[in-house]
């Protein structure tokens, strides 16, 4: 199952695609609690399911939450695509407010905890406001973001089947990756703790796996913790998908420049809790076979990481 990754709001979309011949088109909801089509990662991807579904034929039911711009975005992403965009329907479910117990807790307890507490109340939320607009006569329900199995889904409830994923959440880091994460360790500790061996475990993330009509997960060690909550079948697919051309390998060329030093490309937010010290460390395998190997890195840099003695001091 795999679905065209988003384009951003200023690129207008191909043509009006008609549903694959052999299935009809469908009313769907769709659940994306971060949802931006001029970003990436995770609220990209929330947008490239509602996109890919309409390009398909479908009728998308939006269920989001308004965060900076991305209503605006969305509205405008819409009128770009046309005919396609017509079929997607958003709903904006605001998020509650601050609980006041997010105070008590220890100050590096409180981000987590305050972003677990808002989540969790719009997932309460959203299926109130499904009723309340007739989205219970709809064919299915997809809940695709935020991607992780952490708290299941309370529109299981809603009435139409449920498509639970693609989700991840399940993997850890392993205790050898501590000295290459540094104080984000701590961070990954907690992490480990709080959502993926506590909150996995409320019952309804237990009641959504056994009653999803299908649970999707994005890796193996997210499709054992499945299966140890519960769940017998867990598909294996992509996070957010491409486009079906892409899956065919394209012929192969040779390189136009072959005296051309191997380049290493980094793609996503450079943070400690990536451990990219290790992947550096990694790459200097290219060292010993290549005078002057490339590093790139296409992402925001969030971290204070030492680089001092980099390369000729690391072992």
């Amino acid at each position: 199952m795999t679905a065209p990754a988003g384009t951003s709001a200023h690129h207008a979309g191909p043509a009006q695609q008609s549903p694959r011949p052999g299935v009809g088109a469908l009313r769907i909801v769709l659940a994306s609690y971060a949802c931006d089509p001029s970003r990436g990662t995770e609220p990209g991807m929330g947008w490239a399911w509602a996109e890919a579904m309409a390009r398909r034929g479908h009728t998308v039911e939006l269920l989001t939450r308004p965060h900076g711009d991305n209503t605006r975005h969305i509205v405008r992403r819409i009128e770009a695509l046309g005919p396609v965009g017509r079929r997607i329907r958003p709903h904006v479910v605001p998020v509650p407010p601050r609980p006041w117990w997010i105070r008590l807790l220890p100050s590096f307890l409180r981000g987590q905890a305050l972003e677990f507490a808002r989540y969790d109340g719009w997932q309460r939320r959203a299926p109130e406001h499904a009723r309340r607009h007739g989205l219970g006569g709809a064919d299915v329900v997809h809940r695709v973001s935020y991607g992780s199995l952490v708290g299941g889904s309370a529109l299981r409830r809603l009435g139409p089947p449920l498509v639970f994923g693609p989700v991840g959440g399940g993997q850890t880091a392993p205790r050898s990756h501590r000295r290459w994460m540094g104080p984000a360790y701590f961070q990954e500790v907690v992490r480990e703790l709080l959502w993926v061996r506590g909150m996995s475990l409320r019952p309804a993330c237990r009641a959504t796996l056994r009653g999803a009509a299908e649970v999707l997960t994005t890796n193996q060690d997210t499709a054992r913790r499945a299966r140890r909550l519960g769940r017998t079948d867990p598909r294996m697919v992509l996070s957010d998908g491409v486009p079906d051309e892409l899956l065919k390998e394209p012929p192969w060329q040779a390189p136009a420049r072959p005296g051309r030093p191997p380049a290493v490309l980094w793609v996503g937010r450079f943070t400690a809790i990536k451990a990219p010290q290790l992947a550096l460390r990694a790459s200097r395998c290219c060292w010993t076979r290549f005078p002057a190997p490339a590093w790139r890195c296409s992402g925001t840099a969030r971290c204070a990481t030492n680089w001092s003695g980099w390369p000729g001091g690391w072992g």
